[in-house]
């Protein structure tokens, strides 16, 4: 709480339209992560035609915790896919399994890390 992170209820679904995503490009989506159940988290980053993400062409990339015990320390996720020709956004959903706070969401074009 005190990190200024999202926080989550089981069975939340939470989602985000990333604008200015350049065609034919290599993008990085990660965050840290904490839950205090068991549970998953699971994102989908689908490539939108439109400012509003609202146009979703193929093309898709997944990023996903697998099933996670709880704990006190934070826990990181990253995966990354390549944005087809055509493409000005990115629609971000991610299906949350468990209590979970999320915090320091990135995505673009320079594997980061934390």
């Amino acid at each position: 709480p005190a990190s200024g992170s999202i926080t989550a209820p089981d069975g939340d679904t939470l989602a985000y339209c990333v604008q200015n995503v350049l065609p034919n490009t290599t993008y990085d989506f990660g965050f840290r992560y904490l839950q205090d159940q068991g549970g998953a988290i699971y994102c989908v980053v689908t490539w939108a035609s439109d400012t509003a993400c609202q146009v979703l062409p193929a093309g898709r990339f997944f990023v996903q915790s697998g099933a996670n015990p709880t704990g006190t320390s934070w826990s990181s996720i990253a995966g990354a896919g390549t944005s087809p020709a055509g493409i000005i956004s990115a629609q971000v959903l991610c299906e949350v399994a468990g209590n979970v706070n999320i915090d320091q969401v990135y995505m673009n074009t320079v594997i980061s890390g934390f």
